[in-house]
């Protein structure tokens, strides 16, 4: 009788540590289906400002509230970044176990991300569909070693924006706009016989936007590929020597060395003639009357036709908790639907297969779907981020008189490589 007892309790104490087990199998995954699942997504304001409202608060509202509908075990919680120091911010959030379970990354920060080993593969949470519909150079700025790190949202360009109205006082025909160096430069005796200014450079920003178009244009690179360090070459010099010659003849900004706002302040006053500036200023002053007529050019070229463009993407990293659910609310935040209607609202380019012909019949935004193709999404190295403020600089001493475009390049080849090789 006692046996038949102990094995009688023996057995309720397995069958009880096996549905313990299960249970805590279950919460490991992501917790009970009783239990709530909050993901915290970190985004910035697409549309201007520190914070989102209008449009933009609408779309998110949307898109939220449809998925927790979707998917009752789940709540968003979504938080807004100012892209001032957003870097910075999701690293230190990340290295505090504190971070968010989804965020917004460019090229050459994903690259970062991905050798720190703080971004989570996608792939094995994803359907296979979806990422077949991405165009191939969107997927392959989010893969490594044959893993995708992110779901791409949004396609962007910078191009050439023009003052119509200045180019036909400085002799221009707007119908014909500069496509080369030379053919740009042209235009600067007479703008600055008018005390206008022919082009921005903005020597407080990023280089992405400010030299290293140049220097691509020029035929050179930064580093290739392979991890190579390319940047002291006789394109760069070139790239730097353009620049320089520009300023030097007054063409440019008194402030072009440390300038910062990209030069839309000058454009909209009227004061400038060429504005590089990404694609988002076109739904932003469409249907404005900005005083003046202005129009698209061609991407400039000198040995190359390329500008930067980058491919934003959300990204899951290793320290969330639910990575699963994360990738699957990415999945849908970015479907063809939702990427659609962001990027009209905002005036991106959708890397979507689907979502190819949003544009269909607007001359403008189709312009720039085409000017994309010629986009270089940065130096996409893990070294890539930390060596903007050393190419800042380099060009900054040019433009200020303090050393030569050779001095400055080779110099600063020897920091990108001892970046390198002290990140191992």
């Amino acid at each position: 009788m006692k046996r038949k007892v102990i094995l009688s309790l023996f057995s309720m104490l397995l069958m009880l540590s096996v549905f313990l087990a299960g249970c805590s199998d279950k919460e490991s995954a992501g917790g009970s289906s009783d239990e709530k699942v909050k993901l915290k997504i970190w985004s910035h304001p697409f549309m201007g400002g520190d914070d989102i409202g209008g449009e933009e608060k609408v779309f998110w509202d949307n898109v939220i509230s449809n998925y927790e509908k979707e998917n009752k075990n789940v709540e968003i919680d979504l938080q807004i970044l100012p892209w001032a120091n957003r870097e910075e911010k999701i690293l230190t959030a990340l290295a505090s176990k504190n971070g968010p379970d989804a965020f917004y990354s460019i090229p050459d920060q994903l690259a970062q991300y991905v050798s720190m080993n703080i971004l989570a593969p996608v792939n094995d949470h994803v359907d296979k569909a979806t990422l077949e519909d991405y165009n191939e150079s969107a997927l392959n700025v989010v893969t490594y070693d044959g893993k995708t790190y992110g779901l791409p949202m949004l396609n962007s360009v910078m191009t050439y924006y023009y003052n119509l109205d200045l180019i036909k006082a400085a002799g221009g025909d707007p119908d014909n706009l500069p496509k080369t160096w030379d053919e740009l430069e042209a235009l600067g005796p007479k703008l600055k016989e008018q005390g206008k200014f022919l082009i921005n450079f903005s020597g407080g920003g990023t280089p992405n936007m400010s030299i290293y178009p140049f220097i691509w244009q020029a035929g050179g690179d930064i580093i290739n590929k392979k991890g190579e360090v390319m940047v002291n070459s006789p394109e760069s010099v070139e790239a730097y020597e353009y620049i320089n010659s520009l300023f030097k003849a007054g063409y440019l900004s008194k402030d072009t060395a440390t300038e910062t706002d990209g030069g839309i302040a000058n454009f909209m006053a009227g004061k400038l003639a060429v504005l590089m500036y990404p694609n988002n200023f076109v739904p932003a002053n469409r249907d404005k009357d900005l005083g003046f007529e202005w129009g698209i050019g061609p991407i400039l070229e000198n040995k190359e036709q390329v500008t930067y463009g980058t491919t934003g993407s959300f990204v899951v990293p290793t320290s969330s908790k639910h990575q699963k659910e994360a990738a699957k609310f990415i999945e849908y935040l970015t479907n063809t639907e939702n990427m659609s209607a962001f990027c009209k609202m905002a005036g991106y380019i959708p890397p979507r297969k689907s979502a190819a012909d949003i544009y269909e019949g607007d001359e403008l935004m189709s312009k720039l779907v085409e000017q994309a193709k010629v986009a270089n999404a940065g130096v996409l190295h893990p070294v890539g981020r930390k060596i903007g403020p050393d190419v800042q600089s380099s060009f900054q001493k040019v433009l200020l008189g303090e050393s030569s475009p050779k001095d400055v390049i080779k110099a600063l080849e020897e920091k990108i490589q001892a970046t390198i090789d002290q990140e191992g």
